[in-house]
C-alpha cells in the first residue's frame, strides 16, 4: 500500500481492535430527520409528524419513537423548496418542539505546512487579482475559444393579487378562517359550515346534486379531501371560499368532472402565509445544540434547527438535488418501438452542416396527441438558438 508523507496513516491505529467511529458517512439519500420534544424538553413517542410540499407533490407522515426520533429518508426532491412539518400526537393539546438535524460536513482546514509568509501569500493573490481584472477589460479571446453573446432577459414584475377577493369576483360563499378554529379539523368544519355539503367516502359532495364531488385546492394547487388536514391547521387558515364555475376550473388547472353537469364546484382554501397576514410564516429558524443518542447509544453533540418560539409547525428550508434523467435509445428491431413513452427522442450532439442543415430519424411512439419538440444549439460565434414545433398523431 502506497500512502503520502503527510496523510496520517499509522499502523498501530489500523491493527488495534478499537476502531475508530466514522465521523463523516457517506451520503446514500436524501433524507429529513429530527426530534420531537417537549415544552419542558423530554422527548416524545408516537407523535405523528407530517411533511408536505405541495409544489413537489410531497406528502409522508411517520411516527416518533420512545427517544422522539423520526426520520423520511429516500426523499426524492428534484429542488430547493420549503417543507410544511407539523408535529401532532393524538389527545395531545401543548404545542411542542420540532428539531430538525443538520448535514454533518467536514470543515475545511487551512494548509499546515507553507514555505511562504501569509504576506507574501496575500501579495501574490492581489497580483494574480489585477491580472485578471485587466485581461477581462481587454477582452482578449484565445483564438480557439468561443465567445457567448450577452443574452438579456427582461420581465415585467406581477403585481401580487389582492387573495382576499382574488380575480374581482363575488364569490357565492366565503368562511374566514377563524371559524375553523372551533373544530377538531378542516374537514369537520366544511362539511359543517358550508351549506349543503357533506363529506363522505374521502370527498366532499353536494347533497343537492347525488353524486357531484367538489375539488379541494389549497393555495394554487389540488389535494385530496381526506388530505386537507395533513397540509395545513386550522389557525393556519385565512379563508375558505366556494368558486362556481369552468372558468375557475381552468384559472387553477382542475380537470372537470365527467358526468356532473359542471357542479362540481371548488373549494377553495387560502392559508395565512399564501395570503401575507402571517406574522410566524417567515420565523428565521435558530440553530442549538442537542445531545442525542448515537447508533451505540452514546450521547453526542449535534446541530439542529427549530423555531424561535415552541411550535407545532414548522416551514423548512429543504435544500434538493437535480436526479439526471436517462432516456432509452430505439432502433427499428427494438421490440419496444412504440407503446407509451414520455420522451421520445434526445440527441445532445447535433452538427449541422456548412449550409447549415441536419437531419435524424426517430421512431414514435404509438400513443395518439400533439407532440412537442424543442432544438436548442450554439454556433460557433456564440449564438443561442431555440425553436419548439409541435405535431400531431391521430
Amino acid at each position: 500500500m502506497l500512502t503520502q508523507h503527510n496523510d496520517n496513516t499509522y499502523w498501530d491505529k489500523i491493527l488495534s481492535p478499537n476502531i475508530e467511529k466514522i465521523i463523516y458517512k457517506p451520503e446514500k439519500n436524501i433524507s429529513l430527520e429530527g426530534f420531537i420534544k417537549t415544552g419542558d424538553g423530554l422527548p416524545l413517542s408516537g407523535v405523528k409528524v407530517s411533511v408536505a410540499c405541495l409544489t413537489q407533490n410531497v406528502f409522508a407522515d411517520t411516527l416518533t419513537d420512545k427517544s422522539g426520533h423520526f426520520i423520511f429518508d429516500k426523499l426524492n426532491v428534484t429542488d430547493s423548496v420549503k417543507f410544511f412539518i407539523k408535529a401532532q400526537k393524538e389527545g395531545e393539546k401543548r404545542k411542542l418542539n420540532i428539531y430538525i438535524r443538520q448535514s454533518l460536513y467536514p470543515d475545511v482546514n487551512q494548509p499546515v505546512n507553507t514555505n511562504f509568509p501569509a504576506d507574501t501569500i496575500k501579495q501574490v493573490l492581489m497580483n494574480q487579482q489585477k491580472i485578471a481584472n485587466s485581461q477581462s477589460k481587454s477582452a482578449i479571446v484565445p483564438k480557439k475559444a468561443i465567445a457567448l453573446k450577452e443574452v438579456k432577459i427582461k420581465s415585467t414584475k406581477t403585481e401580487k393579487p389582492n387573495i382576499i377577493n382574488k380575480y374581482g369576483a363575488d364569490d357565492p360563499y366565503t368562511v374566514p378562517g377563524i371559524r375553523l378554529e372551533d373544530f377538531g379539523s378542516i374537514r369537520t368544519a366544511l362539511a359543517s359550515i358550508l351549506p349543503n355539503i357533506v363529506y363522505s367516502y374521502g370527498a366532499l359532495r353536494k347533497l343537492e346534486v347525488p353524486g357531484a364531488t367538489l375539488h379541494v385546492v389549497l393555495n394554487n394547487h389540488e389535494i385530496k379531501a381526506d388530505a386537507i388536514d395533513n397540509y395545513v391547521g386550522a389557525d393556519e387558515v385565512e379563508n375558505v371560499k366556494v368558486l362556481e364555475g369552468d372558468a375557475y376550473k381552468a384559472l387553477y388547472g382542475v380537470n372537470r368532472n365527467p358526468g356532473q353537469n359542471g357542479e362540481d364546484d371548488i373549494v377553495l382554501i387560502t392559508t395565512k402565509q399564501y395570503a401575507g397576514t402571517d406574522k410566524t410564516g417567515h420565523v428565521k429558524l435558530k440553530s442549538i445544540t442537542l445531545k442525542v443518542p448515537d447508533e451505540q447509544g452514546i450521547l453526542e453533540e449535534q446541530q439542529f434547527l427549530t423555531t424561535p418560539e415552541t411550535s407545532n409547525t414548522m416551514v423548512y428550508p429543504f435544500s434538493g438535488y437535480h436526479n439526471t434523467r436517462e432516456f432509452n435509445s430505439f432502433n427499428k428491431d427494438s421490440s419496444k418501438q412504440g407503446g407509451e413513452r414520455k420522451t421520445i427522442y434526445w440527441n445532445p450532439d447535433i452538427v449541422t452542416d456548412k449550409d447549415g442543415k441536419a437531419t435524424f430519424e426517430y421512431f414514435n411512439a404509438g400513443t395518439p396527441g400533439t407532440y412537442r419538440v424543442v432544438i436548442e444549439g450554439i454556433d460557433g460565434d456564440g449564438n443561442l438558438g431555440r425553436q419548439v414545433f409541435r405535431y400531431k398523431v391521430e
